[in-house]
């Protein structure tokens, strides 16, 4: 029971409604607009009560509530249904409305800093709880673009690769400086002081990993269940900020929620408002596009040969089926650790995904 990031607000259609799964769970997200202009985002199971036609393939009305496609029964933001065409009267679709089964699960959701969130949990308790905790978002990120992709591997290789910053100069050689030959034994890694909570996650710390980041100081912040906070601290005084957040879609789905941030180095003016602009420009056109799609099909490569590996072998732990043996390996260690002893070893899939 948490908070989900499902997708930045741009990325979604506003005039009809987005399909979309979260922990094997199928999403109907559609937005209604207020009368002072206010915009409202709404999350309901993607199915319809009366037959179970997908509610996705509907349509959004002007008084906000959704349609379904099959045989035009309305449904309002909280799930109720309001209208039923076929009834032959207004008391005849007053009972049908009227019963609970009319209804379509409704989940809180939030918007916070150009990302919409989900509570994935249903009735009066989820929307306390919602209530109770605001989504996790990380200072300075806001205004920010983000980059999305849906990744055909799982949550938890998914994870755990954001923790092996080992792995670059030999997985993805070949792209900007990275190789073999410049790699470093990496001297420290590990939890900031000690602590590991169910849900508070963890602070990691670690020094350069290759030639390139030799002198370099970094966190990485996990905060459950979701997002991964790096910061890479340079000798030069740059300091670089990657966020991101793993949404579990299914088994073997996930959703990547990214952005790159970078820092003037220290004593530096802030850039002008032309140079900004360029920069802005560069970074999106060859970080999120080349880097960023290169780096993943690589990453990817990895981690689905590893998925079918595991999944060949069920019943064996991941101890006992990785062999951990120095300092690079912490960062594995202790997300594998926070995962099977405060997290039930995954995520909770919804039956039948």
């Amino acid at each position: 029971r948490a908070w989900y990031p499902v997708s930045p607000v741009d990325y979604l259609h506003k005039d009809r409604p987005n399909p979309l799964t979260l922990l094997g769970h199928k999403l109907v997200l559609w937005r209604s607009e207020g009368e002072d202009g206010s915009e409202e985002w709404h999350a309901t199971a993607d199915a319809c009560p009366h037959r179970m036609a997908p509610l996705s393939i509907g349509e959004v009305l002007g008084d906000g509530t959704l349609r379904c496609r099959y045989h035009g029964w309305c449904f309002s933001g909280d799930g109720k249904c309001v209208k039923v065409p076929m009834a032959s009267g207004p008391e005849e679709e007053g009972k049908v409305c009227g019963l609970g089964r009319s209804a379509v699960a409704a989940f809180p959701t939030a918007v916070r800093q150009g990302l919409l969130w989900v509570f994935p949990s249903a009735g009066p308790e989820a929307v306390a709880l919602a209530a109770a905790g605001e989504p996790h978002v990380e200072p300075g990120c806001e205004g920010t673009e983000w980059v999305m992709t849906v990744a055909p591997v799982g949550y938890e290789v998914s994870v755990e690769n954001t923790f092996d910053p080992s792995h670059a100069p030999f997985l993805h050689h070949g792209i900007l400086k990275y190789a073999p030959e410049r790699a470093l034994p990496m001297a420290r890694f590990a939890v900031k002081d000690g602590e590991i909570s169910g849900t508070g996650g963890f602070v990691l710390e670690h020094d350069g990993y290759d030639a390139g980041t030799k002198g370099m100081e970094a966190t990485r912040q996990f905060v459950p269940p979701c997002s991964n906070t790096t910061v890479y601290t340079y000798p030069d005084g740059r300091v670089q900020t990657n966020q991101l957040y793993f949404v579990p879609c299914g088994p073997h789905e996930t959703r990547y929620i990214v952005n790159l941030g970078f820092a003037p180095k220290k004593g530096k003016k802030p850039r002008g408002r032309v140079a900004s602009f360029v920069g802005d420009v560069m970074h999106a056109v060859f970080f999120n596009r080349i880097f960023g799609y290169r780096f993943q099909e690589q990453d990817l490569t990895a981690m689905r040969g590893q998925e079918q590996v595991l999944a060949s072998r069920p019943g064996r732990s991941w101890g006992e089926q990785y062999v951990l043996g120095t300092a690079s390996d912490a960062g594995v260690e202790v997300f594998r650790r926070w995962l099977y002893e405060h997290a039930g070893g995954g995520p909770a899939w919804a039956g039948g995904a």
